[in-house]
């Protein structure tokens, strides 16, 4: 479950970490392609240019130059940060059952190209491929570093992107009263960086590109772990 957390079908498999100079360019390449198409549709001029920006006014005047332009957008934050809250029609028991049966994941999620792994259980060491549907195929680790049943996990994640997530489990209860209530609600925080320079190039030249295939992960690996692991 923890490597929903992770970003990125029509070209070879060929991975962001293989560091060969022609893979490279032809990530550049693509990169630059998607992100010169909004060029061919430009938007309506804004009085209020913070709006455009990923960050607060506040945040934009504290990485602003002395001559008050902004730095290169090589040198911006590339964290990829996810906070999600999900409610499951089973008990926490059940839900970190189902997330325990690691034989079975390839089986609920086929864009897992390669998953590696003996057991949900602290200090154990998962090893992943991901290809969802973008142009390359991620290789990663996630490592857990704590895992206390049925309540919470923790991992970092090293690879093509490395980074931290947790995931907390813990019982239903009726918002408006805090009563308790049949099922249990799962928190996944996580925040994720690239960590090759081919990935760096495509998040920096077309972020909402890994913001994309970061929540295509998670939304279609929730989806396809209600289908067919509960």
């Amino acid at each position: 479950m923890m490597l929903w957390h992770v970003v990125f079908r029509h070209a070879p498999e060929k991975s962001l970490s293989t560091g060969s100079d022609g893979g490279h360019r032809r990530v550049q390449r693509c990169a630059q392609c998607i992100s010169a198409v909004p060029a061919r549709f430009p938007p309506k001029p804004r009085t209020d240019q913070s709006a455009t920006l990923p960050f607060p006014p506040g945040r934009v005047a504290a990485l602003s130059r002395p001559d008050g332009r902004l730095p290169m957008a090589q040198s911006l934050p590339m964290t990829v940060h996810s906070d999600r809250t999900l409610r499951f029609d089973r008990t926490p028991e059940q839900v970190w059952e189902a997330i325990g049966r690691v034989d079975e994941y390839r089986s609920w999620w086929p864009w897992l190209r390669r998953f590696d792994a003996e057991a949900l259980r602290e200090g154990d060491r998962w090893e992943c491929t991901v290809r969802p549907p973008l142009p390359y195929v991620l290789r990663f680790a996630v490592t857990l570093d704590h895992a206390r049943p049925p309540s919470s996990i923790r991992a970092t994640v090293s690879g093509d992107i490395e980074g931290h997530a947790e995931l907390s489990i813990f019982p239903a209860t009726d918002a408006t009263s805090s009563d308790p209530i049949d099922g249990c609600d799962v928190r996944l925080v996580s925040a994720l960086d690239p960590s090759n320079q081919a990935l760096r190039t495509v998040t920096r030249l077309a972020p909402w590109l890994a913001r994309f295939g970061h929540d295509w992960v998670l939304d279609t690996g929730l989806g396809q772990f209600r289908q067919h692991a509960l």
